[in-house]
C-alpha cells in the first residue's frame, strides 16, 4: 500500500494546477513484475485561469475504472490507469456557480499512463511517477454545460506524484 501525494497540472483553455491525494493498493508477481493495483484518488480543488483572465474555481474527481496495471523492472515502475474525470464544481470569481455537478463528466474514459521519473523503491522509500493525460469533452454539465467542455477538454495535462509506502 502506498500513499500518493503530487499535483496534476491543467494545460487546456483553463489553466492551473491543483494537488492529488490519495492511495493506491497494489500485488505485485515478482517473478514478472507484473501487478495489478486498486486506485483511489481524493477529489481535488483548485483556483485556475480561465481564458487567460477569469478566475475559475473547480473541484474534480479523478474516478478509476477497473484496476490500476502496470510493471516494476528494476527500479523503474509503470502505470496504466482508466479513469472517468468528473467536474463537480466550477465557479467564476469563486462564488457563481456556472457548472457541475456528479453527472458532469468526461463522454469516454480517460487514459493515463505513468512512469517512474526516478529510482522507485518498492519496499522502503517509494518513489516519483509522472505523466501526460487528455480530458475529453464533458457531458451533464447542466444548463452552461455547454461553455465549460470546450474549455476544459485538451491534451497536455500532468500528473506528478510521491507514492510513499505505508508501513502496517
Amino acid at each position: 500500500s502506498y500513499n500518493l501525494q503530487g499535483s496534476t497540472t491543467v494545460n487546456t483553455l483553463t489553466k492551473g494546477t491543483m494537488p492529488l491525494t490519495g492511495k493506491i493498493d497494489a500485488e505485485l508477481c515478482v517473478a514478472d513484475g507484473n501487478y495489478t493495483a486498486t486506485t483511489t484518488l481524493n477529489d481535488t480543488q483548485g483556483r485556475l485561469t480561465s481564458l487567460g483572465f477569469l478566475p475559475v474555481t473547480v473541484t474534480i474527481g479523478i474516478v478509476p475504472s477497473g484496476p490500476t496495471t502496470g510493471q516494476l523492472v528494476d527500479d523503474q515502475i509503470t502505470a496504466n490507469l482508466k479513469a472517468r474525470i468528473k467536474v463537480k464544481s466550477v465557479k467564476v470569481f469563486g462564488a457563481i456557480p456556472i457548472a457541475g455537478g456528479n453527472d458532469c463528466q468526461t463522454k469516454n474514459l480517460t487514459q493515463i499512463s505513468l512512469k517512474s521519473t526516478d529510482s522507485f523503491d518498492p519496499t522502503s522509500r517509494g518513489g516519483n511517477i509522472g505523466g501526460t493525460f487528455a480530458i475529453g469533452d464533458l457531458n451533464g454539465c447542466g444548463f452552461l454545460g455547454g461553455i465549460v467542455s470546450p474549455l476544459t477538454a485538451g491534451s497536455g495535462n500532468t500528473i506528478a506524484a510521491k507514492l510513499t509506502p505505508i508501513n502496517n
